[in-house]
């Protein structure tokens, strides 16, 4: 049947055939969206201002006060350089780096730095690549051509008296030049621009090729965020050369750093607005030029974390509203289509793709069903996939409906009446209750394949509506609740999970249809996957608190909140039961949980009467009030958190300000906090996690 499809094995745009699809449910998700954008531009235009009259009063102070020797690049004391193939260094007076001795093919340099004294923090860091009559044609590398070329960097800390290092995220790279891609024509070339520099893909990296005039090299490199040193933290650069071409380390070079952001960043030639102003000879503030003021500004804003974070909400929601849009327009879908001249399809001998035995016609299995074709007038030749499915959902197909119904008792139930619901074969075990199974299968067909209707007639069973609990020697004798003697208990899958919590807060998104959504997921997590060539953004506003079925789902992995997902490179069809410690460790320490836990205990923080607050929470997440002795323990730990977070109030306003819910609408803090550390220990009880 699937022999004569019309496709050429071709991948992306060059696979065919495609059908032109425009969604119909896309158009429903851009109002909230726009509406989010709306209020983040009036917030950040807000909070913009408040900054700007900061700015005007820390512009007259500098002035006033003549403190405006300031020096955007430092060179730090470099206390030792060491290589991963024998590479020897001389360090220089000037911080200049000459690699000596040995001349591996690839190699990893390490540079530790000494922070000077009065460096409060590094926003990033700088390499100059200088040539030497010492190097291949008086260029930069003592081997190969003469032509360096950087694969990859790491810009790693330890802190004082921690034995760990910690990786810090570059985020962006600029250099004075770099060679032009040209991929297409010549596959050497591939080496090129300094931000391939931040995956962690040989097959890509800097290199200044090409150039006409050998002359010394600049590269920038920006952190995601500011690290601020304290005395004993050591910064330490990492220079990978692993190009598969070889033979092309960097042969001198000198690395400094710096606090600054913005165009110091950005530009390789120590250019900035600071340093403009500290060369002006006696500046006042009303001789100062617009365009410089203008950068001083931007500069001064970059520093303004309440401003960043407004910006950068803004930002995502405006790419957010983009993508929306761009979902509304018609879109290419792969689709199977029957090729006019069937291709002839043979039993292959012993199962070797080119080793053909006699033509075989498109049939159905008989011992199954034979079907009635001859009705059909058609030639076994003729037949279609439209016959095929017509097959499939024959009333007396006797196959396909018990197939059905088992997944759907094992949704109900956690385990099939045929426990091996992927194989319904002699191969497969045999049905518990095979009349049940026939039962339902035929009540399936006559209600004319309404899947409702059998989860009614599940549910409002006797047996679905037994209680759980275990008397006698029933574990014993049947522990896996075959007999079905009691009603059914069982771990819920992690997509559940996530929509039990964002319902139980409120927060759940039930509208149908629409683009995926992008829930959170813990930072740098597919950037590893995919070796720093994706971005992973979370969705803002009602997006955020739309179905785990929405999610946003990468055959390479899935995401991470989902820890008994099945692999999406092969078909699985039996749910993965588990008790891995990872449900404790997303249940407590994943976003949308706490950020589910926080909305849950404000909600009770505004309850005066801690009983009934308590028994809310209990009704809340586990149906049923609390015994007297959980009630206790619940108080104990109300309690302890509430006496800890009033001593660290900082704390419990770190802690209130997870997820996009604004932070200034969180009253009492630490009865607040205190809560919301109930409901994330009650979210992880056995009894939250467990369908019964």
């Amino acid at each position: 049947f699937f022999n004569s499809i019309n496709e050429d094995g071709k991948a992306g745009k060059n696979a065919k055939p495609y059908l032109s699809y425009e969604s119909p449910y896309a158009k429903q998700r851009i109002s909230a969206t726009q509406a989010l954008v709306d209020a983040c531009e009036l917030e950040e235009s807000r909070l913009k201002t408040l900054a700007l009259d900061r700015f005007e009063s820390w512009i007259g102070d500098r002035l006033t006060s003549g403190e405006l020797k300031i020096q955007s690049w430092v060179i730090p004391k470099v206390s030792a350089v060491t290589s991963s193939e024998g590479t020897q260094f001389e360090v220089r007076g000037d911080g200049v780096i000459q690699t000596l001795g040995a001349t591996p093919r690839q190699d990893d340099y390490r540079v530790d730095l000494e922070i000077p004294e009065g460096i409060e923090r590094v926003t990033g860091w700088r390499i100059e690549i200088m040539p030497s009559e010492q190097h291949i044609n008086g260029m930069f590398t003592r081997s190969g051509t003469g032509d360096f070329i950087l694969t990859n960097v790491k810009t790693l800390v330890r802190q004082r008296g921690n034995p760990n290092e910690v990786e810090l995220e570059n985020v962006s790279a600029v250099a004075d030049y770099q060679a032009k891609k040209d991929r297409k024509t010549n596959w050497d070339t591939r080496y090129s621009h300094i931000k391939e520099t931040l995956n962690d893909d040989a097959r890509d990296g800097w290199t200044t090729q090409g150039a006409e005039v050998v002359e010394p090299h600049m590269g920038v490199f920006s952190l995601s965020d500011p690290y601020r040193f304290k005395a004993g933290d050591r910064l330490s650069l990492v220079l990978k050369q692993r190009s598969t071409l070889g033979e092309a380390n960097i042969g001198r070079f000198r690395v400094s750093i710096t606090g600054e952001r913005g165009e110091t960043l950005t530009r390789t030639d120590s250019g900035s607005p600071v340093t403009d102003l500290t060369a002006l000879e006696s500046p006042s503030r009303e001789k100062l030029a617009s365009d410089l003021v203008q950068r001083l500004q931007k500069q001064f804003l970059l520093d303004q974390d309440d401003y960043q974070a407004a910006l950068r909400r803004l930002d995502a929601a405006r790419k957010q509203l983009k993508s929306l849009r761009d979902q509304t327009k018609p879109r290419s879908v792969m689709v199977l289509k029957q090729r006019e001249e069937p291709r002839k399809t043979h039993r292959l001998v012993r199962g070797v793709w080119d080793a053909k035995g006699e033509e075989v016609q498109p049939g159905f299995l008989p011992s199954i069903y034979p079907g009635n074709d001859d009705s059909t007038g058609k030639a076994a030749s003729e037949r279609t996939r439209l016959d095929l499915a017509r097959w499939l959902v024959a009333p007396d197909n006797p196959l396909t409906p018990r197939v059905i119904v088992n997944h759907l008792w094992q949704l109900m139930f956690g385990r099939g009446l045929v426990p091996t619901v992927e194989d319904f074969g002699l191969q497969g075990e045999r049905p518990s209750h095979p009349e049940l199974l026939d039962y339902l299968a035929s009540e399936l067909v006559s209600s004319k394949w309404d899947l409702r209707h059998i989860l009614r007639l599940i549910v409002s069973s006797e047996t679905f509506q037994r209680s759980s609990q275990i008397f006698g020697d029933a574990m014993e004798r049947d522990p896996d609740n075959v007999w079905l003697a009691r009603g059914p208990r069982f771990r819920l899958d992690a997509w559940m999970l996530r929509d039990h919590a964002l319902r139980a807060a409120g927060l759940l998104d039930e509208q149908v249809g629409g683009p995926p959504v992008f829930p959170y997921q813990p930072r740098g997590v597919w950037s590893e996957i995919t070796m720093g060539r994706f971005n992973y953004e979370p969705s803002l506003g009602t997006e955020q608190y739309r179905r785990t079925v929405y999610a946003f789902w990468r055959r390479s992995s899935s995401p991470a909140f989902l820890f008994d997902s099945a692999q999406r490179r092969v078909c699985e069809v039996r749910t993965n039961r588990t008790n891995t410690p990872l449900h404790a460790l997303t249940l407590m320490n994943d976003e949308t949980y706490l950020e589910c836990a926080r909305v849950i205990g404000e909600q009770l923080a505004a309850i005066e009467d801690f009983d009934s607050a308590a028994q809310t929470l209990a009704r809340t997440l586990l149906t049923r009030d609390w015994t007297s002795e959980e009630l206790e323990v619940v108080r104990r730990v109300y309690q302890s958190s509430s006496e800890h977070f009033e001593l660290n109030p900082e704390a419990a306003a770190i802690y209130l300000t997870v997820g996009q819910r604004d932070a200034s609408s969180v009253k009492a803090l630490p009865e607040t906090a205190a809560w919301m550390s109930c409901v994330s220990m009650v979210l992880n009880l056995d009894e939250s996690m467990s369908f019964e």
